[in-house]
């Protein structure tokens, strides 16, 4: 099951019904009443309840499609038997069912679906009227899809004999006791992965950047796709069902096997969910077994094969191919066991005719829908949509740190499979249909549409700014720091209370240095009672003795500096920041700790930082400054820019900022410290108009540079300009 080719295309609904407002005749009718058309000896129909509605599913072993018609459909659809005209069939069935009978907009409609299935005799296909060459083309491309250069297919042999062989382990593999092993395996797996995810993302992250991981990913990949294809083949056997045709893909050079298992399109829904399911067991089973390797074995090659393999198996089932928003064996996993076939083109076209109907009011055929399919179908699309655009963003960034090139041809190619594309398809479902005043009508209010759009988007000016991550920042005599270690025995002045400078703050107590000062003088007090005496006896040894007491006068002092130490002063006059005042009483701090600050009356500043895209724009049009704190519901607080740093550089003002302790900046694969950006920034200090209220030093906030109003359309033309160039320093 490649990704190119998948296991089956799901049926869709043919079933329409009009507006009660809709006509019942059509200006076309003419060019198919006196038309036989028959369905091809090889279709064949089966009933089935999804649902609590009853359907007939068309399927052909000649076709990849299959069709599933509701029972007004199906009235005419049965009677197909290339003798009687189109139109006496529907002025037959008008005459028994009456307003059940299905109208001449949707006989056209039905008709144009099974000519682009492929489900008519050849003999009349070629006379169906110009209505149905879209649903042809639509036909031809996808047989033509397998010839595309970035997705040559190449078959190899029948794998009939080695499934066979295989079939009796389906029995066991795909059993109660087998899934309850997969899933404490799997599970413990992704619990000790989460115990050792640091180690774990370090090593991926670095791995990511290596030419070597390409090489061996290479290699690793398209065995963990046989093994993959293979599951698919045993479950299909397992059921039943026989698989002839194995191969594989050149998708983008990289070679994919595949396996043809669109003969489990006649199982259960459960079965085909199975068999869906059953690629993503296998790739999640190599990456827990691959995991355990990595854990355990050393350094060097094999490690570095069990790190490939973990990712490529985790990642792949996680976030592509078990993804049901992505058109993989996870959403065909996850339709089967919702029974919502066809889900991402129903919802797609659902869309188009909700737009099509309650915008340019369109008079379409609507879709028929089984109970609770409705909410799904307006709910998948813009989900799938978002998803595509967020990965297609990632990988186009990741394949820009390998080549400016690839980075940009992947942007070009994002734009035009997830915006370009699908607009086209929209406008040309709007504007399609049978010639007429509801055509014309349509085709007048999308031109308006689109240039009231066009418009807007170059004319109309509206709120522009760059936001940026920073960190509150104090200048360091504001820290109230341990000179030495003690237990915090009292706190002299609470959080928001205004101090000045050599104020006592926090009081700490080290009941050692007190013995130890005590110890001291005692002795002291001896060697100047010895000394005296020495003076009067014997006053040549006296002069040991005066030694001995200048160094324990001296350590003396040390020890009063000390406890001296131990009250924690103000550096500067201001405003104290202390969190978690009433936990520290009795708290044991090391010396060095940093327990708060005292703001100063001009208040903290912030540390931004910006990428080299965004300064030059910052610098030239910046209207105004705000910074709103990252952790709290508060208002943006005025703020003005007070000096811009001269040069680009890779250590950030504050770890908080990297994304390897929650913020946005990605660090370096070998800085453990997140001090280190994986790219060069530009450093701005802003000095804040208000100090922020329950906000503390090192926080993280965002700032937004406001710059002049200015229309969508140079905005996005700028922003591309940002992320080209982004894409090239990221490859330099």
């Amino acid at each position: 099951m490649d990704p190119t080719h998948p296991r089956l295309v799901a049926p869709a609904a043919l079933g329409m019904v009009w507006p009660v407002s809709s006509p019942l005749y059509s200006p076309q009718w003419h060019e198919i009443a006196a038309l036989r058309p028959a369905l091809r000896s090889t279709v064949q129909a089966r009933r089935l309840r999804s649902r609590g509605c009853s359907w007939q599913m068309l399927s052909s072993p000649e076709s990849r499609q299959q069709l599933r018609l509701n029972t007004a459909a199906w009235r005419f659809v049965g009677l197909l038997d290339g003798k009687q005209t189109v139109d006496a069939l529907w002025q037959r069935l008008i005459a028994r069912f009456g307003d059940e009978a299905p109208s001449q907009p949707e006989v056209l409609d039905l008709l144009a679906q099974l000519s682009g299935a492929g489900f008519l005799r050849a003999d009349v296909t070629p006379d169906l009227p110009a209505q149905f060459d879209q649903a042809r083309r639509q036909h031809r491309k996808q047989r033509l899809a397998a010839l595309s250069p970035l997705a040559v297919r190449v078959r190899l042999y029948d794998p009939a004999a080695l499934l066979e062989r295989l079939h009796p382990l389906g029995r066991y593999i795909f059993s109660l006791p087998a899934l309850c092993v997969w899933l404490a395996l799997v599970g413990f797996t992704a619990l000790q992965a989460g115990s050792d995810w640091a180690r774990l993302t370090t090593a991926i992250g670095q791995a990511l950047h290596s030419p070597r991981f390409v090489v061996i990913a290479w290699i690793v990949y398209p065995l963990m796709k046989a093994a993959h294809e293979l599951a698919h083949g045993i479950a299909v056997r397992r059921w039943g069902g026989t698989v002839h045709t194995a191969g594989f893909t050149l998708l983008v050079l990289v070679p994919v096997p595949y396996l043809d298992a669109s003969a489990a399109n006649g199982f259960g829904r459960a079965q085909r969910a199975i068999v869906s399911a059953a690629g993503i067991q296998c790739e999640l089973l190599i990456a827990a077994l691959a995991f355990w390797v990595w854990s355990a074995v050393a350094p060097g090659l094999v490690q570095d094969i069990a790190l490939t393999a973990c990712f490529i198996g985790a990642a792949s089932s996680l976030l592509v191919n078990g993804n049901p928003l992505l058109r993989f064996d996870g959403y065909y996993a996850f339709s089967d066991a919702l029974d919502l076939p066809n889900l991402a083109s129903r919802s797609r076209r659902w869309w188009q005719q909700a737009i099509g109907r309650y915008v340019f009011r369109l008079q379409r055929p609507a879709m028929v829908l089984a109970p609770g399919e409705a909410r799904w179908l307006m709910g998948y699309a813009p989900a799938a949509w978002l998803f595509q655009l967020v990965i297609g963003i990632q990988i186009a960034r990741w394949l820009a740190g390998w080549s400016a090139a690839l980075g940009v041809l992947a942007a070009v190619f994002l734009l035009i499979t997830l915006l370009c594309l699908p607009l086209w398809r929209a406008i040309q479902a709007w504007a399609g249909g049978p010639p007429g005043p509801s055509q014309r009508r349509a085709r007048r209010r999308l031109g308006v549409a689109f240039a009231l759009i066009i418009a807007g988007l170059t004319l109309l000016p509206v709120p522009s700014a760059t936001r940026v991550p920073g960190v509150l920042a104090l200048p360091d005599a504001a820290r109230l720091h341990t000179d030495t270690a003690g237990f915090v025995a009292e706190v002299l002045a609470r959080d928001g209370d205004t101090v000045v400078a050599g104020q006592a703050v926090v009081r700490l107590d080290d009941p050692a240095l007190a013995a130890a000062e005590h110890t001291l003088l005692s002795q002291l007090v001896a060697l100047q009672a010895r000394r005296y005496g020495q003076l009067l006896s014997n006053p040549r040894e006296a002069g040991d003795v005066i030694a001995q007491i200048a160094t324990l006068e001296q350590d003396l002092a040390d020890i009063r500096h000390r406890i001296a130490a131990l009250a924690l002063r103000a550096g500067v006059d201001g405003r104290v920041a202390l969190a978690h005042q009433d936990d520290l009483p009795g708290t044991y701090l090391p010396q060095g700790h940093t327990l708060g600050h005292v703001v100063p009356a001009p208040g903290m500043t912030v540390r931004a930082v910006v990428s080299h895209e965004q300064i030059a724009h910052i610098r030239a049009s910046t209207a105004a400054v705000s910074v709103l704190p990252a952790s709290a519901a508060v208002p943006a607080i005025p703020a003005r820019a007070t000096r811009f740093a001269e040069g680009a550089t890779h250590t950030l003002p504050s770890p908080a900022l990297s994304d390897r302790f929650g913020g946005p900046i990605p660090a370096q694969a070998d800085d453990p410290d997140g001090l280190r950006a994986a790219t060069a920034v530009f450093e701005i200090e802003l000095a804040l108009d208000t100090p922020p209220r329950h906000s503390h030093p090192g926080e993280r906030v965002w700032v937004r540079f406001a710059h002049p109003d200015a229309p969508l359309a140079t905005q996005w033309a700028r922003r591309g300009r940002q992320l080209l160039l982004q894409f090239i320093n990221e490859a330099g």
